[in-house]
């Protein structure tokens, strides 16, 4: 420190440090009380600590005493265990010595042999006795323990025969019990399904013995005997079928219903067949053999497809004869009613699982729809629908001139309800197509999910084949709503649409520029036409449905291109005159491109050619849309035509056209 400035850093940090160091001390007085408390706890605790180390070692002395104790005791323990071990394996060396001299002094082996013999004949007999007394007492558990002994006295075909004589017994027991309880039950909840659930349980008993006895006789008997139980179930399982199955057409009285079928207990019978295919298909499937139970369920399958079309066949004239028209709707009742017979027909006969069945029932409701039920709209059809007054400017001028000869003649009211039928029919035929198609995709996918996995590749040619009838039966439809659109055609389109458009015959077409302005500031003929189209279609828009109306408008525009195609061949344009047609012509594709969401140009491809033809200025300008320079324009006109065209326009002359190479 020989500088001033030294001395003051040394200065500054002496008190830097002496402040930290007074900063520390007032913070140790500040924790004097508390430390000073915490000293007088600490003090008051050590008498107690005094204790615990008196007691701590008490308790160690104790230990050390337990432990000497169990030291000594267990060195005793283990000497006697040592003592017992070499006590046993002196008995056992002497027991030894004792069965080698008893061996040594024995008897001679052929006498050991008969007297083993004659020991395993009496325990045959034995056997045998104790297996009958427990048959007789029901006693399955000591059954089944005996059943286990005969393999290890090489009695295989023994032990066999008797479990599956046992097993044979208990399952005609139990079916002559179910038999009994028949005629019982009449007024039970499942009286009309008893025999079909009698024969359930049979062959669900001879399923759940195979499944339950499996493992006991494969294991005991070796693989392969089970096949020989089986031999003895089968042949009593055929029996109590068939008597199941005589039982129910006796009770059921089903040859008598053959011949006279009671619509009141037609679907107890169909369901309780059907549910008996079912079992029976199941039942096959396990044993993956044809057994003597099928030539009976074959017979029985037959009466089933018998009575499942007789019921749709009653059930759908029924629906035919209550068919009604359904507020709010645009079709009637017998196309629910039809459709929801048919669905459930067909979807009771793929729960029987049975090819045939489900190939006969869509066959017999395919032939339905298309025989039957196609008839009921058919014959409505061929009635044809009653030409009447369709709009309000007709039924105007009817009254205007009954009014002006002097009578009124209001149309019968009957006339209105045919107008209703046929085009209600239109309609249940438009959507039976789509019930038709919904069916069929439905009853596929039902299949699959169903079958699918088991079916061979014949099962599925055939299912393809019948699943073939809806899209006949939906063609056989198609042509029907062809015809009634015909039908409706030739009633109530062409006769109205004439002698509207044939009112362009009364407009002038040889026009100057005076008369065009005229047309243009107000048309004489196109906006009649398209109040008088209109008034058509708004009467037919709630009628039909969507798809029938758009047809219906389709077929409308058809006739109007061609009697305005007629027409324009009667009547004479010059230049004007076709500029004015070309406007009308316009008019009129934009008015009914606003109707349908359908498109309709192409409908008026020909005409629009011909007001093409006619709007050419000079006959030099031909070329320019005929020819090689129509580029991909395709015209459906033919050169005959286009000259008979030209020949419309009053400013061309006729040897000209008759020049011209087209």
């Amino acid at each position: 420190m020989n500088s001033l400035s030294n001395i003051q850093e040394q200065y500054q940090r002496l008190n830097l440090e002496e402040i930290r160091i007074t900063e520390k001390l007032d913070l140790l007085m500040g924790q004097q009380c508390d430390i000073e408390a915490k000293l007088r706890n600490v003090s008051l605790l050590v008498p107690r600590l005094k204790s615990v180390k008196s007691d701590a070692k008490h308790l160690s002395g104790m230990i050390h005493f337990t432990c000497t104790l169990a030291e000594n005791v267990s060195a005793k323990v283990r000497e006697l265990d040592i003592a017992k071990g070499r006590v046993s394996e002196c008995q056992k060396r002497v027991n030894d010595l004792l069965d080698l001299q008893l061996c040594r002094e024995g008897p001679t082996v052929d006498s050991s042999l008969v007297l083993l013999h004659e020991a395993q004949a009496q325990l045959c007999k034995v056997l045998q006795q104790k297996f009958d007394e427990a048959v007789r007492d029901t006693d399955a558990a000591s059954v089944e323990r005996f059943f286990k002994i005969f393999p290890l006295l090489n009695m295989h075909e023994e032990g066999i025969s008797k479990f599956g004589s046992y097993l044979a017994a208990q399952l005609k027991e139990k079916t002559q019990k179910s038999l009994r309880q028949a005629d019982g039950e009449s007024t039970s909840v499942r009286a009309n399904v008893y025999f079909a659930d009698t024969l359930t349980v049979l062959l669900e008993s001879v399923a759940r013995i195979i499944e339950i006895h499996q493992p006991l006789v494969e294991t005991y008997y070796g693989p392969g005997r089970l096949l020989q139980v089986v031999e003895y179930l089968q042949p009593e399982c055929d029996k109590q079928a068939n008597q199941i199955l005589v039982e129910f057409r006796r009770s059921r009285q089903l040859d008598k219903q053959i011949h006279l079928v009671s619509e009141n207990d037609l679907e107890v019978g169909i369901t309780e067949e059907q549910t008996r295919d079912l079992r029976m298909n199941e039942f096959e499937k396990l044993l993956q053999n044809k057994t003597g139970i099928n030539r009976a369920v074959q017979e029985l399958l037959g009466h089933y497809i018998m009575l499942e079309r007789y019921f749709l066949v009653e059930s759908v004239s029924k629906a035919v004869a209550m068919d009604t028209a359904v507020e709010g709707s645009l079709t009637s009742s017998i196309v629910d009613d039809v459709f929801f017979l048919v669905k459930k027909s067909i979807r009771r006969s793929l729960t029987s699982c049975s090819i045939d069945s489900i190939c006969a029932v869509i066959n017999n409701a395919c032939t339905l729809l298309e025989e039957d039920y196609a008839l009921v709209f058919q014959q409505q059809c061929k009635l044809g629908f009653p030409s009447g007054y369709l709009d309000l400017t007709q039924a105007y001028n009817a009254i205007q001139s009954s009014l002006q000869q002097g009578s009124i003649r209001l149309q019968p009211s009957d006339t209105e309800k045919t107008k209703a039928n046929f085009l209600t029919a239109l309609n249940n035929i438009e959507t039976s197509i789509e019930c038709i198609e919904t069916l069929d995709k439905n009853v596929s996918h039902e299949i699959q999910i169903n079958l699918g996995s088991t079916m061979m590749s014949r099962d599925q040619e055939k299912i393809k084949s019948c699943l073939a009838g809806f899209q006949t039966s939906k063609s056989k439809f198609r042509h029907l709503l062809d015809f009634g659109h015909e039908q409706l055609k030739s009633s109530a389109i062409k006769p109205r649409i004439k002698p509207w458009v044939d009112q362009l015959l009364s407009v002038n077409h040889v026009i100057d520029e005076e008369e065009f302005s005229c047309y243009e500031a107000q048309d004489p003929f196109i906006q009649e036409l398209n109040l008088h189209l209109d008034g058509f279609m708004s009467g037919f828009k709630d009628s039909l449905t969507v798809n029938n109306y758009q047809t219906l408008i389709g077929t409308l525009t058809s006739q109007v291109a061609q009697q305005f195609e007629k027409v324009i061949f009667k009547t004479a344009f010059n230049r004007l005159g076709a500029l004015q047609l070309d406007k009308e012509i316009r008019a009129l594709i934009t008015y009914l491109s606003t109707t349908t969401t359908w498109t309709i140009r192409d409908r008026f491809t020909r005409l629009t050619q011909i007001v093409t033809i006619l709007n050419i200025e000079t006959l030099a300008e031909i070329s320019e849309y005929w020819g090689p320079n129509a580029g991909t324009v395709t015209w459906r006109l033919t050169p005959q035509e286009v000259r008979e065209i030209l020949m419309l326009r009053t400013d061309f002359r006729a040897d000209e056209i008759k020049r011209l190479k087209l």
